[in-house]
């Protein structure tokens, strides 16, 4: 580049917008590095929060841990039942429900105490709504078998009805028979002369004879 001038002045001025850009460029050097430094502070400081507050919760929890030692080493001795809630006291302790152990154990039995009652409770409710339903079913099926029984009953009472008023009605004309024949003999009977009733005094065989009938042809003279 220094080759392609031509004259002194236009070398001077080159030389001299070469020294403007390498002062611009150390700027912008250290403007990048105060950057780095100033991202890098901010860093360490974010990190340095992390651990503190990191630090002041394990120390927390080291401290619960610590008391609820305290506490298990108060206890003489431990029911097997309290190994299954163990998660359940720990939860009452961490979230401060229970100040003490004795009063998480006591909370955790009578929280799992209530939760069994519920499920119990759930559970008979459940048993119950099934006897009703299936209640309520078998008194549908036993409505449609009196519906049933009831239409097939008026069914037969009705042909019961229908063949006794045939019945009847055959009797009826029998005995009306029977009448026309009865009024007939009477009417017979009626007609009995003192000529008739002196023919059966004559009969041979009036000791036999029923005397319902006269003038019979088995009229035999008493010689």
């Amino acid at each position: 580049a220094t080759d392609s001038y031509s004259s002194e002045n236009e070398n001077e001025r080159f030389y001299s917008e070469c020294m403007e850009f390498e002062n611009a460029f150390l700027t912008l050097t250290k403007d990048c590095d105060n950057y780095y430094k100033s991202e890098k502070a901010e860093y360490n400081t974010a990190v340095n929060n992390i651990k503190r507050d990191f630090s002041k919760k394990h120390d927390d929890i080291h401290a619960q841990l610590a008391q609820i030692e305290l506490q298990l080493n108060a206890v003489t001795l431990i029911h097997p039942e309290l190994f299954e809630k163990a998660e359940h006291i720990a939860k009452l302790l961490e979230i401060g429900r229970a100040d003490t152990l004795k009063e998480a154990i006591n909370l955790a039995f009578e929280e799992d105490r209530k939760d069994a009652e519920e499920i119990s409770r759930q559970l008979e409710a459940s048993r119950q709504e099934a006897i009703l339903e299936q209640q309520a079913e078998e008194a549908r099926m036993h409505q449609q078998a009196l519906e049933r029984a009831t239409r097939e009953h008026n069914a037969a009472m009705e042909k019961q009805a229908h063949e006794h008023n045939l019945a009847m009605q055959a009797i009826a004309k029998e005995q009306n028979r029977l009448a026309k024949e009865q009024n007939n003999i009477a009417r017979k009977q009626n007609e009995f002369t003192a000529a008739d009733h002196r023919r059966c005094q004559n009969c041979k065989n009036r000791s036999s004879c029923s005397r319902d009938i006269h003038n019979c042809g088995s009229f035999v003279a008493d010689i």
